[in-house]
């Protein structure tokens, strides 16, 4: 009788965790170092091994759900002499994210304006070609341009998870805001922290 119990338990187990994979829960407001907030389903976790000089990652590896955001000051594409429109720096990022790919297929570019800030995003399908099958990914890019700042959300899925990543992705760029004060100056922390 209790081995049949424990059965049914480790089945119930299965079958929510089934359920529930893919799904996102209701957000939590994450603040970046002082300089920016967005609004992250609760089951992406923080890790640190996404990207190099990311200064937010966050993932839920089960469900296949993945978002690095990157800050990159004015000042220092000035002391390399460069300048980047919002366009051009968009399409320097989407030309890099894009170019680890042997097929990308874009489906939509769009020019917004979100809680005062200009952004530019894009939708694309990639994929890896192997001799057994490809690996097919969906990504959705955010390039932000605040007074004295690039920022870049970057958020992807398997492809066959795109339809239930991308309301969530859309939701969190929605919820993108600088923090700071009006003089445009940006406060540090070591790292991000949960509000």
């Amino acid at each position: 009788m209790r081995k049949t119990f424990t059965v049914i338990g480790l089945a119930l187990i299965v079958l929510l965790s089934a359920c529930t994979r893919g799904r996102m829960l209701p957000p939590r407001t994450v603040e970046v170092e002082g300089s920016y907030s967005i609004e992250i389903p609760a089951n992406l976790k923080p890790c640190n091994d996404l990207h190099d000089f990311a200064s937010l990652q966050y993932a839920d590896e089960r469900g296949g759900y993945f978002l690095v955001g990157i800050q990159e000051p004015k000042s220092k594409m000035e002391q390399l002499e460069v300048q980047y429109t919002l366009s051009d720096y968009a399409d320097f990022v989407e030309t890099t994210v894009g170019g680890a790919f042997d097929t990308v297929v874009v489906h939509q570019r769009d020019t917004l304006l979100i809680n005062g800030i200009h952004c530019q995003t894009v939708d694309f399908n990639a994929a890896v070609m192997s001799d057994e099958s490809p690996l097919e990914v969906y990504y959705h890019l955010a390039v932000f341009e605040a007074e004295d700042q690039f920022y870049q959300l970057i958020g992807w899925s398997e492809r066959d998870r795109q339809s239930a990543f991308r309301d969530a992705v859309l939701a969190m760029e929605q919820s993108f805001q600088v923090c700071g004060n009006p003089s445009g100056q940006f406060q540090t922390a070591s790292a991000a922290k949960l509000r």
